[in-house]
C-alpha cells in the first residue's frame, strides 16, 4: 500500500502512475472536493499526460481551446504581447486548455477507482 499526500494534479498524476505500475494507493487530500476554485491554465505539454492519464477526452469536453497566451504590461509599448504556442518549443503542440479546477479533478475520482486508488478527503494533519 502507497499513500500520496495531496489530491491535485500532481498528486493525482503521481497516484495515476504509481497504480498503474500495480501498487494500491491512497491519495489523502485535506479538502472536499469538488470545491470552488478559480481554475486551471494548462499548458500544451500537460496534454501528452493527460493522455496517458486516460483523461484528455474529459479536458477537451470541459475546456476552452487556446493557442496561445496573451501578456498584457503597462510597462512597454505597445502594453500586450502574444505568445502562441505553435511556435513553441514543439510545433505538434500548437494549442493548450483553460478549464475550472473542479472540471480536472472532478472526473478523475471515478477512474482513480478503477486504476486502484481510493481518495480520501479531509485528511487529519
Amino acid at each position: 500500500m502507497s499513500s500520496v499526500v495531496g489530491g491535485g494534479p500532481a498528486g493525482s498524476t503521481l497516484a495515476a502512475l504509481t497504480a498503474e505500475k500495480g501498487w494500491r494507493v491512497t491519495v489523502l487530500e485535506k479538502d472536499h472536493h469538488p470545491r470552488f476554485h478559480i481554475g486551471e491554465s494548462l499548458l500544451p505539454w500537460n496534454l501528452p499526460i493527460f493522455e496517458k492519464l486516460g483523461v484528455l477526452d474529459q479536458v477537451h469536453a470541459i475546456g476552452i481551446k487556446k493557442p496561445g497566451a496573451d501578456f498584457n504590461s503597462g510597462m512597454e509599448v505597445g502594453g500586450s504581447h502574444q505568445f502562441h504556442f505553435s511556435f513553441a518549443l514543439d510545433p505538434s503542440q500548437p494549442y493548450a486548455y483553460e478549464v475550472t479546477s473542479l472540471g480536472v479533478r472532478s472526473p478523475a475520482a471515478p477512474q482513480q477507482r478503477r486504476q486502484g486508488r481510493e481518495p480520501c478527503s479531509k485528511a487529519s494533519r
